[in-house]
């Protein structure tokens, strides 16, 4: 009861003293230089913090690219041979094993699980084009506005437009060093039985330990009006904003829709050329096989006269 009775003293006299504190009138022209110099240290620190997470993210980008094969190949030798000699070791208590045989089937089983390893972790962050592309084919066909429109059933084409992004090391917010996801971004045409258009997908890998799954982040197909001849777009996954996604507004997916236009208009050319070839080695071989049967019919002639 007396501490507690001291420390309330002790209270109500510091309460006393702020009290008889005289207050500093501060001029409003001093108040407001000092706020705006406080937000001006505030905004340089933000952006300190800015310039040294991106520099960061630069040094382990550097970093990861030259040494980053070694340190997989390093960090899968550590690992066959920690699991090799665990085996090996494991093994030998329960039975008694020749020690070359052992050590080298064991070996063997080790090299084998560290392959199927590296392969498994692989399938995680990697995306495949053509599984992305099937992965669009199957949401197509099951998207009723798009096949109202193109007709069923849609099909694809071969020729497709595609680039990869992200899987790079980057600095994230808590400062911890992990990797983009991977994303897929692809054009290609499609029809049906009743139009025909161009599809513009994005697909990202999600990872979610031990297993990954691509998710498509957008998927439009666009489709010329018979009667004014422009395009509409059908969006079956998305919306505009992820369609128009790109360096100054400029979107991704029209980068690559010239391409794939100049690829598609060009392809009769293409196949005017393979027949082209085609009459030109048919031709070349005709040449060839009638030179031969000359050889043949002068060696003959050659031979009669030897043998008169």
């Amino acid at each position: 009861e007396a501490v507690g009775g001291g420390v309330a003293s002790a209270r109500a006299t510091l309460g006393a003293a702020a009290k008889r504190v005289p207050k500093v009138n501060v001029p409003p022209a001093v108040a407001k230089v000092a706020q705006a110099a406080a937000s001006e240290a505030s905004s340089f620190a933000t952006g300190g913090i800015r310039v040294g997470r991106k520099a960061v993210t630069l040094q382990l980008q550097a970093a990861w690219q030259v040494y980053g094969t070694y340190v997989m190949v390093g960090a899968a030798g550590v690992g066959v041979y920690a699991l090799w000699r665990s085996m090996y070791g494991v093994a030998g208590w329960f039975v008694d094993l020749s020690e070359t045989m052992a050590e080298a089937g064991f070996l063997g089983l080790a090299i084998s699980l560290g392959v199927l390893g590296a392969m498994w972790t692989r399938s995680l962050y990697h995306v495949e084009p053509d599984a992305a592309y099937r992965l669009a084919m199957r949401a197509l066909n099951a998207h009723a506005g798009a096949l109202e429109l193109l007709g069923a059933p849609v099909i694809g084409s071969e020729v497709r437009a595609f680039v990869q992004s992200g899987g790079k090391l980057r600095m994230s917010s808590r400062w911890r060093p992990k990797f983009a996801s991977r994303r897929i971004h692809m054009i290609f045409p499609v029809k049906g039985t009743e139009a025909r258009g161009i599809a513009s997908l994005e697909v990202k890998k999600r990872v979610r330990f031990p297993r990954s799954q691509m998710e498509i982040k957008l998927l439009a197909v666009d489709l010329p009006n018979s009667r004014s001849g422009e395009l509409g777009r059908v969006f079956v996954v998305g919306d505009t904003a992820a369609y128009s996604r790109g360096s100054r507004g400029a979107g991704l997916m029209s980068e690559l829709r010239d391409p794939l236009l100049r690829v598609m208009g060009a392809e009769g050319d293409f196949n005017a050329e393979d027949d082209a070839d085609e009459e030109a080695e048919a031709a070349e071989e005709a040449r060839k096989l009638e030179a031969e049967a000359q050889e043949a019919e002068r060696s003959a002639r050659e031979a009669q006269r030897q043998q008169a």
